[in-house]
């Protein structure tokens, strides 16, 4: 495929479509490739949508992507950053059609330090935090600087399509979350193994009474819970990014002007919950098990916290797990069904190869995310079964053990030496 055939599937709906659909089917190092020519375009358009149902599993893989001076600049805010389409005034989230703006409005304000940074740019800076975090503090810090004071960008309602008071929505919290963006890496690069619980929530704690300081004062104009949103979009960048949502909303609870905290935590987990129930509802047929596995945890950390302890939300969040359940169970049985398990009739080939593993290995992922809904036994029932049905396959002896290699994921070691020493 190259990039004519690309942009033109994804103008049409039912392309596009199709087009997410098999992408969330293919392996690691495929879905590399095609991000890699979405990125070469040298205008995305509708191209752009073919990628953001992908975006989570995108942010657990983190493959090299073609950095720029916008992508450095919205890194930290990622999270939070949705279509255009679905961004709503009472939503803590960035439309991606604002992105271009902003970015155009932090270049005319410090040409000189875009310039510099710009020439530092290259792909392997993603996966080097500690020099993302070095070239990436100056150009976050006067970006806040820009942001926190800046007048309505003059191409704003050409470029975004949303009307001029949305902007102050949306830069303002913006410049909340980029003035913390070097403790937000920061801690992202922390190890978990090193750093106690206590140390992280202590951090957590000062980045949001940071925060609280440099609140907006109310202006005439101006939306008079903007202090609400920029506190609140900057605690969903924290939930969304960092392990242990119960120690940001702890923290949130800890901090000065409690009363614009608590309101901002209780948005925030809104948002959080808005945001699962719109994947679930719009992404079902690309969720991965990693995605899965994120809103999981995500659901399971806010049902046990305090701020989510409101009865109609413990209701919302109950309704979420039941139909992650059911998303989480679709996935399985269809990867088991169309990607490993021989046709009901027919010659019946042996699943061998790298993806044959990666679909073994992504089920028993699947089982694992399982474990939040307390259904383990379909899923151990249905590894074991695919397990007894591959090894009865014959394969000619050179691909034996690569049988032996899926069956092993599958079932473990004891089933692949089983196979291994049958005649």
């Amino acid at each position: 495929m190259n990039t004519d055939s690309l942009q033109r599937l994804t103008e049409q709906t039912s392309g596009l479509r199709q087009l997410q659909q098999t992408l969330a089917q293919v392996a690691d190092p495929k879905l590399c490739e095609i991000v890699s020519l979405v990125d070469s375009l040298p205008v995305r358009g509708a191209t752009d949508a073919l990628i953001d149902p992908l975006r989570p599993r995108l942010r657990q893989i983190r493959p090299p992507r073609r950095m720029n001076i916008t992508r450095l600049l919205f890194q930290p805010a990622d999270p939070v950053i949705t279509a255009t389409t679905l961004w709503r005034r009472t939503t803590l989230a960035l439309p991606r059609s604002a992105l271009a703006s902003l970015a155009n409005q932090i270049r005319q304000a410090e040409p000189d330090l875009c310039g510099r940074i710009e020439a530092d740019l290259d792909p392997s800076l993603s996966r080097d935090p500690d020099r993302l975090i070095a070239i990436g503090r100056p150009l976050w810090a006067a970006a806040s600087r820009v942001l926190s004071h800046s007048a309505v960008a003059v191409d704003w309602s050409a470029t975004t399509g949303l009307a001029a008071a949305d902007y102050f929505n949306v830069a303002r919290p913006l410049s909340a979350v980029l003035a913390e963006a070097a403790t937000i890496e920061l801690l992202v690069a922390l190890d978990p193994q090193t750093t106690s619980s206590h140390q992280r929530s202590i951090a957590i704690r000062s980045c949001l009474s940071r925060a609280v300081n440099r609140l907006p004062a109310p202006a005439p104009g101006m939306d008079p819970n903007l202090p609400v949103r920029c506190l609140g979009m900057l605690i969903c960048v924290l939930l969304a990014r960092l392990p242990g949502a119960e120690a940001v909303l702890i923290a949130a609870q800890g901090v000065p002007d409690g009363a614009t905290a608590r309101l901002a935590a209780e948005s925030a987990l809104d948002t959080a919950l808005e945001h699962i129930d719109s994947t679930i509802t719009r992404d079902a047929a690309t969720l991965d098990a990693r995605n899965l596995a994120s809103c999981a945890d995500l659901l399971e950390t806010l049902d046990q916290s305090g701020p989510a302890g409101r009865p109609l939300r413990r209701k919302h969040i109950a309704e979420l797990r039941r139909r992650l359940g059911e998303t989480c169970r679709n996935r399985f049985t269809g990867l088991l069904n169309a990607n490993l398990l021989p046709p009901s009739t027919g010659h019946a080939a042996a699943p061998t190869g790298q993806a044959a593993e990666d679909v073994a290995r992504e089920l028993r992922q699947l089982e694992a995310v399982s474990r939040h809904f307390g259904t383990t036994a379909y899923y151990e029932q249905h590894l074991h079964k695919a397990a007894e049905t591959l090894a009865r396959i014959p394969v000619p002896a050179a691909n034996r053990v690569a049988l032996a290699r899926v069956i092993e994921i599958l079932q473990g070691p004891e089933a692949a030496l089983a196979l291994l020493a049958s005649p």
